[in-house]
């Protein structure tokens, strides 16, 4: 199944008694390019908040990478869309994410996969927070077998969609996090970056 992101904001919210509750929110987990996150630290900046979960990749032949994913938010708990924050991912001392990039790979379309690459225990990178508080849909593409996922603010729901810019900005991916449904995951921005991105995660995930 190809995984399209397209996040948009939605228009407002309308709400009133008898409403039907909203319904449950599918998580992606299990999918390539998906993690589990826990939180493990809720830390005050000047900037934020700066958010900590612990972070699991759990690959197709049964074995996991494990890392930490962190991202400043705002002090209201959110972040604006179209503001911009800072995110890293930190390496955990003897993982091996070899076979975690493989999966990665598939859901963002990189047509190469790193086998060596300069190490770093952490890449920091600045992203674009392109929603807040978004639900997610999936829908038939036209004329084909496969299927698009996108994000709206209506209904409302639990995720936050960002941009990832890594190089200088010059290579960008989709990097999606849902904290109450323990989900995170990378999608393609477009078939160009891919491998681009994938060589930057490579700093941290080979051993």
């Amino acid at each position: 199944m190809r995984r399209q992101i397209l996040p948009f904001l939605a228009g407002v919210l309308l709400t009133g008694c008898g409403s039907p509750p909203a319904p449950p929110e599918p998580n992606p987990l299990g999918q390539p390019g998906t993690f589990a996150i826990k939180e493990v630290s809720s830390i005050p900046t000047a900037g934020g908040t700066n958010k900590v979960w612990a972070a699991t990749l759990t690959c197709s032949n049964g074995s996991a990478f494990h890392f930490w994913f962190e991202i400043t938010v705002k002090k209201d708990g959110g972040t604006d869309p179209l503001d911009f924050s800072r995110a890293a991912l930190t390496r955990q001392i003897g993982n091996d994410g070899r076979q975690a990039l493989k999966e990665i790979a598939k859901a963002i379309e990189a047509k190469t996969i790193p086998t060596q690459s300069e190490r770093v225990d952490r890449l920091e990178f600045p992203v674009l927070i392109l929603g807040t508080g978004m639900s997610r849909s999936e829908t038939r593409e036209p004329g084909t077998n496969q299927t698009a996922e996108s994000f709206s603010q209506n209904p409302p729901g639990n995720w936050t969609t960002t941009k990832a810019l890594f190089n200088n900005r010059k290579a960008e991916v989709f990097l999606n996090f849902n904290p109450k449904l323990g989900v995170a995951e990378f999608a393609p921005r477009d078939s160009n970056s891919g491998s681009d991105v994938l060589a930057e995660l490579a700093k941290v995930f080979l051993p």
